[in-house]
């Protein structure tokens, strides 16, 4: 199951519970491979993994509601500081869309890391951007 695979991936032992979207979000990775495909493939509006050792996407503190992500990186990719590759939505609107992609609210605290990146994950798209002036985020904290 792709619930199971995708747990895997992220060091965990399997899902616990998982939310299939039924929306077209445009580019969906595909675990298996290790691909990303332009549209069309089924997608998770959430997955809720049993982890017993930490995994790359684990907080690295949490401070009463509040959670906080040091150098998030999806995939071994710093996340972006934008949401696409347009440079659009950036800072706010993309520190949401971390958050809310781990089952959180949104943020209501972040760090750009000030250092350009030659390689970030954007989260608004699903994709690897390389480029010499992308920007990623020091930290994040989710609530």
């Amino acid at each position: 199951m792709a619930a199971d695979f995708f747990c895997r991936f992220q060091n965990c032992e399997a899902a616990v519970s998982f939310q299939e979207s039924y929306s077209d979000r445009g580019p969906t990775w595909i675990a298996g491979d290790e691909t990303i495909r332009d549209a069309g493939g089924k997608s998770f509006d959430n997955v809720t993994c049993q982890c017993s050792v930490p995994n790359s996407i684990a907080p690295d503190s949490i401070n009463g509601n509040q959670i906080i992500y040091e150098n998030p990186r999806i995939l071994n990719h710093p996340v972006d500081f934008c949401l696409e590759k347009n440079n659009v939505a950036c800072g706010k609107p993309a520190a949401d869309a971390f958050c809310e992609s781990f089952g959180n609210s949104g943020s209501i605290r972040f760090v750009k890391d000030p250092r350009p990146t030659l390689t970030t994950w954007l989260i608004g798209d699903h994709s690897v951007s390389e480029a010499p002036d992308r920007y990623s985020f020091r930290s994040i904290t989710c609530v």
